[in-house]
């Protein structure tokens, strides 16, 4: 490819057909680009390589499909050939970036990008509808990190090894991961939210993740105490503005950690007075809602946390993905991956519906969101639901137990919004079991028999236990 106003440079067919091209033109001019194939020579060959190079560094952002770059192409198709191939890609490559005199954090950091792009080329022909490979199979990301695992412990080389193995631990570590609950373990729960999400957390900081918590404080926790975040040593950090469309309101913010776990809670006791209050009116709850979901979103900019996965829970933080990808931080969460769990969306309690009457139109300034993310238009009632907003926003979402997804599929009001995640899954609860029994024994429950006997002594009111 040449042009009068730019040297000339070398693509294979392949790029020439996938990648884009930019031109500046000024007012009333035109830009005319001539393309030309030329007999391939070696010295033809080693050009184009070193400029597939500079592209690879200047537009590695842009680039969506790794056949838009000749060593994205050569990584993903080595991949799909044999590990040997593999091995030879990434020795290849890596010689490329020795030229450059590229530090060693940015050369893991673009091969990071060219294992992401090649992996991503598998997705985006099996559900985007992009053109298949003629040639190969697009690999996955689970081929690539197994591969290099083989790489880290028998490369043919110290620095093929050494290599492989900085890029294993990168792939081991997700980023930081947001979960963001209405309830909370021991400081909020009022049912099985609440302690999945204490327990799913905890357990995951045992797998060595960096995992947070945002969650309102309550003016009266469930055991109806005040002070108790002061009292259990979470400090005030930082108060944070967040826009509910009429006004704006400040609001407190707390930190601290447990068994590993950042927990993030936001105060503002007239909107959160206890545990999924009644609002009072409407649009209350719809500001309620707003609070919860841009207020977590605003924590996270105000520490500077830049989630890989940020996970919504039911209905009171669901519109988080709505505001994040609509322009209301900017670029800030591009580049974070938006989940939601369903914990129960048994009837419109659950899904957070709100209800404005006819003078209040569908509270359009109050949301400030475009309208079909949370109204569906065919609905005889026109209804504001926040849980519509999290499944049409999210990247996807999960639930519970496999059977629950099922059922959800199957005729839920909101199954056509269900239904635009191209995999939703479900998976069971669970307890962190060792965990537990360490408790009960604790409590003088020393076996099952002796469980037994203690709560029927203090919840059903026996003198003896009965051990039928």
């Amino acid at each position: 490819l040449s042009s009068e106003e730019t040297s000339t440079q070398l693509f294979t067919l392949e790029e020439l057909m996938f990648r884009g091209y930019s031109a500046e033109v000024s007012a009333m001019a035109s830009a005319c680009f001539r393309f030309e194939p030329l007999p391939m020579s070696e010295a033809l060959r080693r050009e184009h390589f070193d400029q597939a190079l500079n592209r690879l560094q200047n537009e590695h952002e842009s680039i969506t499909d790794p056949r838009e770059n000749h060593l994205m192409s050569l990584v993903s198709r080595s991949a799909a050939e044999s590990l040997d191939s593999f091995a030879q890609a990434i020795k290849q490559v890596l010689e490329g970036f020795e030229k450059l005199d590229m530090h060693e954090a940015h050369e893991q950091y673009l091969f990071q990008i060219i294992f992401q792009r090649a992996s991503q080329l598998h997705y985006l022909v099996t559900y985007e509808g992009y053109m298949k490979p003629t040639d190969f199979d697009p690999p996955t990301g689970e081929r690539i990190v197994s591969y290099l695992s083989i790489l880290a412990c028998s490369g043919r080389s110290d620095k093929l090894k050494t290599f492989a193995r900085a890029l294993v631990e990168k792939v081991k570590t997700i980023g930081p991961i947001v979960f963001a609950a209405p309830e909370l373990g021991r400081f909020s729960t009022a049912g099985g939210l609440g302690v999945m999400v204490d327990e799913l957390t905890k357990g995951m900081v045992s797998l060595g993740m960096e995992v947070y918590v945002i969650s309102p404080v309550y003016t009266v926790n469930r055991k109806g105490e005040t002070g108790y975040l002061q009292r259990d040593g979470f400090r005030w950090t930082r108060n944070i503005d967040v826009n509910l469309g009429t006004h704006v309101v400040t609001c407190g913010m707390y930190e601290g950690q447990e068994h590993g776990v950042n927990l993030i809670f936001i105060e503002r006791g007239d909107y959160f007075p206890k545990v999924y209050a009644d609002a009072g009116s409407q649009e209350r709850l719809l500001q309620t809602i707003i609070l919860m979901s841009l207020g977590s979103l605003e924590a996270c900019c105000h520490k500077g946390l830049v989630p890989a996965v940020f996970v919504t829970n039911d209905w009171m933080p669901a519109m988080a993905a709505g505001y994040a990808k609509n322009g209301f931080f900017g670029s800030y969460f591009d580049n974070t991956t938006f989940f939601h769990i369903i914990h129960n969306l048994g009837d419109g309690a659950y899904e957070g519906r709100v209800y404005p009457s006819p003078q209040q139109g569908l509270f359009e300034s109050v949301h400030r969101l475009p309208t079909h993310v949370l109204v569906d238009p065919w609905w005889a009632q026109k209804i504001v639901n926040p849980s519509r907003c999290a499944l049409l926003c999210s990247d996807s979402w999960g639930t519970v137990s496999p059977s629950y997804l099922q059922e959800l599929l199957a005729g839920h009001p909101l199954k056509v919004a269900l239904e635009s995640a191209k995999k939703p899954f479900g998976f069971p609860n669970g307890i962190r079991q060792a965990d537990r029994e360490r408790l009960l024994r604790s409590k003088g429950a020393q076996d099952h028999a002796t469980a037994k006997e203690l709560l029927q002594q203090k919840y059903f009111g026996f003198e003896h236990g009965d051990p039928s």
